[in-house]
């Protein structure tokens, strides 16, 4: 038996979020307002010339609530889950997404990253761009379910959202800027030396390498205000296995440019080349 949603044609986003309904298909809402399907379409359009419907994909469509709408935007964590499971793919918040999500952001968000199995295109939801990164191992990515935008997502553990940040810095707009959400998880969830290990199979050693330089790095820079911080020597005992080619800490590979050998010095305990200190903020 059909539920109908009682009301006026305006307070169809309130009554589908009073629902739990994140997101829905014009056929969904003909259900529910016990209307046709062209009729549901039309309703959908209005809505969302007035902000208060969002498209999200194709034929879905997301509800947006009376005080969002004229703030002028809606935060896409809000309904990221809904519609990945309606979409049927694995996903979890990524990058400094998940670092926001820990509680390290040293900026407003202006975007969200998502890490997907599938290949996704990236868009606009709103005011919100949206990166979707395709993820092949993040099936055995570590991940958490949390709370955030009043809604329940997937996210990356710390641990794994420090890999990934130094993995990428292309992602993490600098490898300073991913040295300042380093620090700012040591302060908000003080890491834990043992994850940081367990997470290090996953990802090269070269990356490994990296991560335990700049979280040393950061530990000694933050030591006056985080109440604890990790204990570096389980992931030290699986690069010291490793070969002892010393590695720059931003590979050639990266959008910044590495500097020239005669520029470098070497940090013996993780076999990392540096040519300046990191700049970062806190």
């Amino acid at each position: 038996m059909v539920e109908y949603l009682p009301g006026s044609p305006q307070d169809v986003p309130e009554r589908l979020l009073a629902r739990g309904e994140r997101v829905v298909t014009a056929e969904r809402l003909a259900e529910l307002l016990g209307v046709t399907t062209q009729h549901a379409v039309r309703r959908l359009r209005e809505l969302n010339r007035d902000g208060r419907m969002l498209a999200v994909a194709n034929g879905l469509w997301a509800p947006v609530s009376a005080e969002r709408a004229a703030a002028g935007s809606e935060q896409p964590g809000s309904f990221i889950d809904a519609l990945m499971t309606v979409l049927g793919r694995r996903y979890c918040l990524a990058y400094r997404t998940a670092a926001a999500v820990h509680g390290s952001s040293y900026h407003a968000l202006s975007d969200l990253q998502v890490a997907v199995e599938a290949r996704l295109r990236s868009r606009q939801f709103g005011a919100t761009w949206v990166q979707f990164v395709h993820r092949r191992d993040l099936a055995q990515l570590p991940t958490r379910t949390r709370r955030w935008c009043g809604e329940t997502v997937q996210v990356t553990t710390p641990e794994a959202t420090v890999f990934d940040l130094v993995h990428r810095p292309d992602l993490a707009l600098s490898m300073d800027y991913a040295a300042t959400l380093i620090g700012g998880l040591l302060n908000a969830t003080g890491l834990d030396g043992r994850s940081l290990a367990a997470v290090a199979p996953l990802y090269p050693r070269a990356v490994a390498r990296r991560v335990g330089f700049v979280v040393e790095f950061m530990s000694a820079e933050v030591a006056w205000a985080a109440e604890r911080l990790p204990n570096m020597d389980p992931l030290a005992a699986i690069v010291e296995g490793s070969p002892r080619r010393p590695v720059r800490l931003i590979a050639a590979s990266s959008a910044q440019t590495p500097s020239t050998a005669s520029e470098l010095s070497l940090n013996e305990r993780w076999g990392v080349l540096t040519d300046r200190p990191l700049e970062y903020s806190v």
